[in-house]
């Protein structure tokens, strides 16, 4: 990597968090068992009462290094949910941390604070949401004034990301993906809504929440740098 002046790591900060009244090792996925889109090894544990499981601080969330981020989240109120009996994640794909979920048939949020101090100026914002269960219902998300739609009752396996603009069209395209994705967010104080919606199609009321990752963008100096170490290495490589 091509450094000018003191180096720094151009790594991209996430952010994750499992809803799960467990959690492996105290929130730690070990080397090699890492879960998510964006692949994490290190999950903050979210129980559904919104207090943080396996020694998660909610007002100090750990990032992907296992570093305090100063980044906080609380829950709105008290969800239900189910949770596997299988603590920690499974491979890369990590259908245990899929199998634990909140579950609601109203309206709650999630509030996230410090997020440009702690991750980014620009961030990604992920849901997962997978029921494995037949009437799930509708999941509504709202991120910064954007909404999007999923039903899921089944799918678990490999990450796929879905996401449809009306709920008509969640309902006409069952199990299409389990997660959705909000782009370029850039509020420091970000509230993530989740609401339940009656499923004319397939049945059920309820929403499913796996858990969230906020994952930042690089800059586009960042970028730049990374591209021009990888000019440099060339260079070196025809000395």
């Amino acid at each position: 990597m091509l450094c000018i002046g003191a180096c720094t790591s151009l790594q991209a900060a996430t952010i994750s968090i499992n809803m799960t009244d467990g959690g492996p090792g105290g929130g730690v996925a070990v080397a090699g068992n890492t879960a998510g889109a964006e692949l994490a090894g290190y999950w903050n544990t979210l129980g559904r009462d919104g207090t943080g499981k396996s020694g998660t601080d909610i007002a100090n969330l750990l990032d992907d290094t296992g570093a305090s981020s100063g980044v906080g989240i609380t829950q709105s109120a008290a969800q239900g949910g189910w949770y596997s009996s299988a603590s920690g994640f499974s491979g890369t794909i990590g259908n245990n941390f899929m199998t634990n979920f909140a579950d609601a048939s109203g309206a709650y949020n999630y509030t996230f604070t410090g997020l440009n101090a702690g991750v980014g100026a620009v961030y990604d914002v992920i849901i997962y949401s997978a029921r494995g269960f037949s009437n799930t219902g509708v999941t509504k998300f709202d991120v910064n004034g954007e909404t999007l739609y999923l039903t899921n009752e089944s799918m678990v396996g490999d990450y796929t990301e879905s996401g449809w603009a009306t709920q008509g069209e969640a309902e006409n395209n069952l199990s299409s993906g389990n997660y959705v994705r909000f782009r370029n967010v850039s509020l420091d104080t970000l509230v993530v809504g989740i609401e339940g919606l009656d499923d004319a199609t397939n049945g059920g009321t309820l929403a499913a929440v796996n858990g969230i990752q906020i994952v930042a963008v690089p800059e586009p100096s960042s970028v730049a740098l990374l591209g021009l170490g990888g000019i440099a290495l060339v260079l070196r490589r025809r000395r």
